[in-house]
């Protein structure tokens, strides 16, 4: 058997020097072809695979005055696919091993959701995109990064209500709906609340939520 596994071509270094094929798409946050080369090859098992509800829907954001708050300009909410990719970047060394294998471009560990192992870890690295989910009291409280800003999406022991806040903003919001029913800030003037970002925490809460799989993420909830 080794001799034969000697004489074999496909095992010859000069039969396997070329790369991954890649298909010319860009990864996102959301969404990719669902091929999962990226879980098996990670030398630190970082990258992990969750389950969310597929969404389209068209959103508005919210502008807040010390007067009151109203509805503004709109944008369109997409996750197409229930099957995801997520990194847990407190595992993650930066290799790039999983971009090498991935057919597309941009490397999961760099546009697929960041999670970190508390809230402190997170607070460390100011300048990348991430996530951290932990328990206050009774609520469950998810804490995201983007582009440098901050927000904080707080979800109470019941599942009726959340808080979704900023650094200069709060809004109370209906869970089930989705449904902005009050608004306040501490700044002046006017604010505005990208409700996007809102969406992509909730979707992102209740992926880690789910029962169907666990990972470092949820593991200390389910």
């Amino acid at each position: 058997l080794l001799r034969r596994a000697m004489d074999d071509p496909r095992y010859h270094a000069e039969h396997n020097r070329k790369p991954p094929r890649k298909i010319g798409s860009h990864l996102h946050l959301w969404d990719c072809i669902n091929c999962d080369k990226c879980i098996p090859v990670c030398p630190n098992d970082a990258n992990f695979v969750f389950e969310v509800e597929p969404i389209e829907t068209q959103y508005k954001n919210i502008e807040i005055k010390s007067s009151g708050w109203r509805a503004v300009s709109t944008g369109w909410f997409v996750v197409k696919e229930s099957h995801q990719i997520a990194t847990f970047a407190d595992a993650c060394n930066d290799c790039g091993n999983c971009d090498v294998f991935c057919p597309e471009d941009g490397g999961p560990y760099v546009e697929k959701p960041r999670f970190f192992g508390s809230v402190a870890s997170w607070r460390k690295v100011k300048k990348l995109d991430g996530f951290a989910l932990c328990l206050e009291d009774e609520a469950k409280v998810l804490y995201g990064r983007f582009g440098e800003r901050e927000y904080r999406l707080a979800l109470d022991g019941e599942e009726h209500g959340a808080r979704f806040s900023t650094q200069t903003a709060h809004l109370e919001v209906d869970w089930a709906s989705g449904t902005v029913l009050n608004a306040s800030t501490d700044a002046s003037p006017a604010v505005v609340v990208d409700m996007g970002h809102y969406l992509t925490m909730a979707t992102l809460l209740r992926g880690m939520m789910s029962s169907k799989y666990v990972n470092y993420v949820n593991a200390e909830f389910l």
